[in-house]
C-alpha cells in the first residue's frame, strides 16, 4: 500500500475539511444504505472550481441530451454531472445502473445552450430531478515533493480502515460511541492510565516442589516494581506457611540478613487476631495451615531495581484454610536491607508445595 494510502486509513475527517471539500451533510436517512453516503466517492475533491446547479426540464429517457432550466451558474463543456441528492440516485444508465448518478463519471460533452446540453452517454433521469455541475473535477489532494519517501502525485483516498488499532487509538481526538473487543490481553501505556500492570511471567504447580522462583530472566529493569498474586496454593503437610525471600544474585544467596517480616492474623469465623513474631528473616504470608491450605493472595515489591534506596520493601495479603476448619486472613510486611537490584524471587513454604498458581506482573508508570 503507497504511503498516500497509508494516510488516508482514517475514520471520520474533521467538520473542517469535509466544510472547505463541500462534501454534503450525513444525515441519519443518508446512512441507511452505507453504499450510498452523501459525498461517496472513495477521495476528498477539492471543490475550488465552477459549480453549477440546473434542474431538468422533461424527463430523459435512454438519451445523451438533457434540458434543463433554473439554471444557477454557467454550464461548460467538461463539468461533470451528478445528482444534488446523493441520498436518491435519479440517474440511470443504459445498464439501470444507478451509480452514474454520484460516481463522477457522467460529464458534459457539449453545450447547445444554457437550456441544453449533451451528455457523455445515454441515461434515463426523470422530469425536475436537480443536477449539480462541477468543473476541474482533478482538483483532488495529491501527495506533493515535499513529503520524503512518498508516492508523488498520487491521491489521498479514502478506504476502509485497517485491523490495526494504532489507525484509530494514536489520534489526539477521537471519540467512541462503542465498546473495543480485544482478542488479546491488552497492555496499556502509563501515559494514557497512569501506573498500570504488564503480566510478565506465570509459574502452575502441578507435582510437588520445595520452592518456586521467579529468576532474573523476569526481574529485570524493565520495571522497577513488581506485583504477584498467588492463588488456590496446597502442601503435603501441615506446616505449610508460606514465606518468600529476594536475592540479588539470581538465588545464590538468598538476602536473609537485615531483613524484618511480620504478619498480622485475624480468625475470619472466630474472635480470635495476632502478630507473628517479628524479625523473621523472610516474608511471612501465613502461619502453619493443613494440606488443602489453598493460600490465595498478592504482595507488592517496591523499588526492586533501585540501586538508591536502602530497603526494599514488600506488602502483602493472603487468605488461607486453617487446620482445625477456619479461614485465616494475613497482612503482612517486610524490609529488605540492600542498595544492589533485585533479580530474583522465591516461595517456600514449612512443607513442599503441591498446586497452585503464581503471576508476575510488572507495574508501569515509573513506580
Amino acid at each position: 500500500m503507497s504511503n498516500a494510502r497509508n494516510l488516508a486509513n482514517l475514520l471520520s475527517p474533521g467538520a473542517s475539511a469535509l466544510a472547505a471539500a463541500k462534501v454534503p451533510a450525513i444525515t441519519v436517512s443518508s446512512i441507511t444504505d452505507p453504499d450510498n453516503l452523501p459525498g461517496q466517492s472513495g477521495k476528498v475533491v477539492l471543490d475550488n472550481s465552477s459549480v453549477a446547479t440546473v434542474t431538468v426540464n422533461g424527463a430523459v429517457s435512454g438519451s445523451t441530451t438533457v434540458a434543463v432550466d433554473g439554471v444557477s451558474g454557467t454550464i461548460a463543456v467538461g463539468m461533470v454531472v451528478n445528482v444534488s441528492d446523493t441520498t436518491v440516485r435519479s440517474i440511470s444508465d443504459a445498464s439501470s445502473e444507478t451509480a452514474i448518478s454520484v460516481d463522477d463519471t457522467l460529464t458534459i460533452t457539449a453545450v447547445a445552450s444554457q437550456t441544453s446540453f449533451t451528455v457523455s452517454e445515454a441515461v434515463s433521469i426523470a422530469n425536475n430531478v436537480v443536477l449539480i455541475l462541477r468543473a476541474d473535477e482533478n482538483g483532488k489532494m495529491v501527495m506533493d515533493a515535499s513529503a520524503a519517501s512518498t508516492d508523488v502525485g498520487d491521491e489521498i483516498l479514502f478506504e476502509d480502515a485497517t485491523n490495526d488499532p494504532n489507525t484509530l487509538l494514536n489520534s489526539s481526538d477521537v471519540g467512541l460511541g462503542a465498546n473495543f473487543n480485544f482478542t488479546q490481553a491488552p497492555n496499556f501505556n502509563a501515559g494514557i492510565l497512569g501506573a498500570g500492570m504488564v503480566l510478565v511471567h506465570e509459574i502452575t504447580v502441578t507435582s510437588t516442589v520445595a520452592n518456586i522462583a521467579f529468576t532474573q530472566e523476569y526481574i529485570t529493569d524493565t520495571y522497577n516494581s513488581y506485583y504477584i498474586i498467588h492463588k488456590g496454593l496446597t502442601f503435603d503437610g501441615d506446616d505449610g506457611a508460606l514465606r518468600m525471600n529476594l536475592s540479588i544474585d539470581n538465588g545464590a544467596n538468598l538476602i536473609t540478613s537485615g531483613v524484618t517480616g511480620a504478619a498480622y492474623h485475624q480468625l475470619m469465623n472466630a474472635a480470635s487476631s495476632g502478630h507473628t513474631p517479628n524479625s523473621k528473616a523472610y516474608h511471612p504470608f501465613s502461619e502453619a495451615e493443613d494440606t488443602v491450605g489453598y493460600a490465595t493472595g498478592h504482595c507488592w515489591y517496591h523499588n526492586l531495581r533501585d540501586t538508591t534506596a536502602t530497603y526494599k520493601y514488600t506488602m502483602g495479603d493472603s487468605v488461607n484454610h486453617h487446620s482445625g476448619s477456619y479461614e485465616v486472613s494475613y497482612q503482612s510486611a517486610c524490609l529488605h536491607t540492600t542498595t544492589a537490584p533485585v533479580n530474583y524471587i522465591r516461595y517456600f513454604s514449612g512443607d513442599n508445595l503441591t498446586g497452585g498458581k503464581f503471576s508476575l506482573y510488572g507495574i508501569t508508570g515509573g513506580l
